[in-house]
């Protein structure tokens, strides 16, 4: 409970320090949304230029840090359905906006792990400018009064995502799954 977060993974038994910067992975997904990833360099970042010799095991644990030290789990019935309602790349201001009111944190200047940043982009508040994005781009209006529905619709409109995020996956296990495929697929490109 409350273990800090590694600084360091293990490839092949061999321990590497490890480069946790939250923008290394806010920009691979960033990335990863407009096919433009490098994994080359992304692995030079993780891994401080000191990429194991076993490629594909260095980018498994790479996956394994990015998923917050998660296994990839089985296939289950359990489908959640999901909407992409975010991208780092297009929301940055929001996203500093959200941390320098929700924790006062400054984003272009703090050293924060990418485990601790994404728990604190859960935790952001609901009036949280970034918070408020999310809502507005992945809100069922069915539900919504009408009123309300012209307004969400018309903020939405202004606010779309800068990529086609209908041809997202629809479920949380297939998003992840996604993005995971993007990543390896740029691996065997390189």
């Amino acid at each position: 409970m409350f273990r800090k977060p590694p600084m360091s993974v293990r490839v092949d038994g061999r321990k590497y320090r490890i480069n946790p910067d939250f923008r290394i992975f806010a920009k691979l997904e960033a990335d990863v949304h407009r096919d433009k990833i490098n994994i080359e360099q992304v692995l030079r970042a993780f891994y401080r230029n000191d990429i194991p010799d076993n490629v594909d095991a260095a980018v498994e644990r790479l996956i394994w840090f990015y998923r917050g030290g998660a296994e990839q789990k089985e296939e289950s019935g359990d489908k959640r359905t999901v909407q992409l309602g975010y991208d780092f790349e297009q929301d940055e201001d929001a996203l500093y906006q959200s941390f320098a009111r929700d924790y006062k944190i400054d984003l272009y200047t703090v050293n924060l792990h990418w485990w601790k940043f994404c728990q604190l982009c859960a935790g952001l508040s609901d009036d949280a400018p970034f918070r408020r994005l999310i809502y507005i781009r992945t809100v069922d209006t069915s539900k919504l009064p009408k009123e309300q529905r012209a307004s969400v619709m018309k903020a939405r409109e202004q606010c779309q995502l800068g990529f086609d995020a209908q041809q997202q996956p629809r479920t949380v296990e297939d998003y992840e799954a996604a993005r995971i495929a993007e990543l390896r697929k740029a691996y065997e490109e390189a």
